[in-house]
């Protein structure tokens, strides 16, 4: 009907009368204030560009919706279909619904039961009744007819549209909710309050999930127990994670099948030389096959990582269950932060901590991959796993020195057919000190092998030239049942060392180890073993060497040899007496033999002492093995024209010469 028009004036009751009825349908059509019926609209409403405020938050599903609905996260009301009292009325009760769709609870039951959120059904049937929804861990109830709701108070990849049973790519979903949630950050006087994103249970099948350049959208916090992300593109960072602070994880799993295999399961640092760290792991497991690592920190400082999991199965023998490059000697790569970073274009990598964490290789490469560290730190309930090279490989360049790393815990190889390729023979190495061949130095390494179980040497060497370990201290255990006699230095590995090893500190060894100490060339401070199976001193430096089981105590003094001139000696009846650190014998065709070796007071006894004896001419020297002379054999040495041995002189409630290595 068209607004009430006065028809001329009234000049008798029936006219006013009629006006009257006019008036009362004209009334009629107008909406009332107070929700007198009838109360709905005829026809559009046009507010011609003018606002309606202070509607309420929307409560149904054809509430209008606030922008401010929008930016506090209730995109699921689209999606209401059902609306109950409390969360009693759901959990009692069997709605009529369907996968997916969605309940509003107004009120709660008890205080904690989540009540006045969203519920969404799920495809999971045929479980018990709960009592409580804390008996689900809170986020999941079940209705009398045993199916499964789960708690959506905001929105989460699943309400974008991700499928939690991993046969729909869910990317975008993840990207679509982690852009939206960032984006709302509260800045409280230069800081940010926490923000916390959840991924809901569920397996999702995943190419790169975005969580880049997060710097400025810090302290998020990620809940996401019971939360699988599985890898579908090869070479691909499942959690990209780059040039991104305050970011902590909890509970993720993430998954690379042996078809698929991605590059890394999470990668953190910065993508140039910006600042990037305080970021957190907690009970994280990265599994399966990847090209190149679990878990890769091109330079995130003050991480930390509580009970995390790396476990990878790659068969190639030049991957790591997780890598930690302060010095970029793996260039991170990225489909969405702009990488401007090379090779070598190290940034600070301080403060890394590793609390209960499992690193384990259970194909053919080596556990953990370190360089720049400085100030990282292991503690002693982590465990290593390798079946091939090493537990840890330290890359060591001209370009920095490492410093300041702490490595405790069960460095182990298990069977030597490991789960995901040819049968190997076992871990190698316990450590391994790489690098390009130029010099370097590392100063206060300490590592504590609480179980070492190799196969060829406690610590190897390679391609490194020359090396200083400043202040490095070892302590070993290694089983009695270890596959093999190990050496305690290795070095040569695959490329050749060209420089010489200096090393300082102390070295503790309890277990069966080849004291070969002759591979470093100098060597200044303090070794201790329950043994002194194959024992060869190093051939300079100044060190103590204790084996308390047997009782035997030497104080070494050995100074770097100075080729000043060669004196020539003699053998007074079976006494060589030498004259100066290199001294010549000339048997002129004679046959000597020397049983004991004196110095004729000409060096200090409390000083550095060594000496080289040669043989110049015709005939044999021949010097006998005794408690005097100590040569590696246990047997007399011949020296003929030319030939040339080695000795120190060692301390242990006596005094004796110590050959060593072989005839020069």
């Amino acid at each position: 009907m068209s607004k009430y028009v006065k028809s001329g004036t009234p000049d008798r009751v029936s006219k006013v009368d009629s006006e009257l009825e006019k008036i009362q349908d004209s009334i009629n059509t107008l909406l009332s204030r107070d929700g007198a019926a009838p109360n709905q609209m005829g026809a559009n409403l046009d507010m011609n560009s003018y606002p309606i405020i202070n509607l309420p938050s929307p409560t149904s599903p054809t509430s209008p919706v606030r922008v401010t609905d929008l930016d506090a996260g209730s995109l699921t009301i689209e999606t209401v279909n059902i609306t109950t009292d409390t969360v009693d009325n759901l959990r009692t009760t069997t709605p009529t619904a369907v996968s997916g769709d969605v309940a509003l609870v107004y009120g709660y039951s008890q205080a904690g039961d989540f009540g006045g959120s969203y519920w969404q059904k799920t495809a999971t049937t045929g479980e018990p009744v709960s009592q409580t929804p804390v008996q689900r861990n809170a986020y999941e109830i079940t209705d009398a007819g045993g199916n499964v709701w789960q708690l959506i108070s905001e929105a989460n990849p699943v309400v974008l549209g991700a499928d939690r049973t991993g046969s729909v790519d869910s990317t975008s979903a993840f990207n679509l909710y982690i852009a939206t949630e960032t984006a709302k950050r509260v800045d409280i006087d230069l800081d940010y309050l926490p923000s916390r994103l959840v991924f809901p249970p569920g397996v999702y099948s995943v190419s790169s999930v975005n969580m880049t350049d997060l710097r400025g959208s810090r302290n998020i916090h990620v809940e996401a127990f019971g939360c699988v992300l599985v890898a579908n593109t090869a070479d691909k960072v499942v959690l990209d994670c780059l040039a991104s602070r305050w970011l902590w994880i909890r509970g993720l799993t993430i998954y690379s099948p042996s078809g698929v295999i991605a590059k890394h399961g999470i990668q953190i640092g910065d993508k140039g030389q910006e600042t990037c760290g305080n970021n957190k792991f907690l009970f994280v497991n990265i599994l399966g096959t990847f090209s190149l690592s679990c878990f890769y920190n091109g330079g995130s400082e003050t991480t930390q990582y509580y009970s995390m999991r790396c476990v990878n199965r790659s068969v190639d023998d030049s991957t790591y269950a997780a890598i930690f490059d302060g010095a970029a000697y793996y260039v991170p790569t990225s489909d969405y932060a702009t990488v401007t970073k090379v090779q070598y274009d190290a940034t600070s990598f301080t403060q890394n901590s590793h609390y209960g964490c499992q690193y384990r290789h259970e194909g053919q490469g080596s556990s953990v991959f370190i360089s720049k560290g400085e100030g990282h730190y292991f503690d002693k309930g982590c465990y290593y796993l390798s079946y091939n090279k090493s537990n840890f490989v330290f890359w060591c360049i001209s370009s920095w020195r490492q410093s300041d790393v702490y490595i405790g815990g069960l460095f182990e190889t298990g069977q030597t057919a490991p789960p995901a390729g040819p049968t190997t023979n076992g871990l190698q190495y316990c450590l391994v000190f790489d690098g390009d061949g130029s010099a370097s130095t590392f100063s206060n390494l300490e590592v504590d092998i609480s179980f070492g179980l190799c196969e060829e040497a406690v610590i190897g060497f390679e391609n490194i030239g020359t090396f200083r370990l400043e202040n490095f201290k070892l302590k070993t255990k290694i089983p009695s049942n270890a596959p093999a006699l190990l050496d305690l230095f290795e070095k040569d590995l695959g490329v050749a060392t060209t420089g010489t090893i200096s090393m300082s500190g102390k070295i503790t060894n309890e277990g069966p180890v080849n004291l070969n100490m002759n591979v470093l060339g100098r060597w200044s401070g303090e070794l201790t073993s329950d043994g002194h199976t194959g024992y060869v001193p190093p051939t300079s430096g100044g060190f103590d060497f204790n084996d308390p089981v047997n009782g035997l105590r030497e104080k070494n003094r050995i100074s770097d040899v100075t080729f000043d001139s060669w004196k020539d000696v003699s053998v007074s009846v079976t006494d060589l007496q030498v004259e100066g650190v290199l001294n010549t014998v000339s048997p002129a065709g004679a046959s000597l033999t020397a049983n004991t070796i004196t110095n004729r007071d000409i060096f200090d006894t409390a000083g550095l002492q060594q000496v080289f004896i040669r043989v110049v001419g015709t005939g044999d020297l021949t010097i006998t093995a005794s408690s005097n002379i100590r040569t590696l054999s246990g047997s007399n040495i011949v020296l003929s024209n030319n030939e040339c041995v080695h000795f120190i002189q060692v301390t242990d409630g006596g005094s004796a010469w110590q050959q060593v290595g072989g005839k020069l």
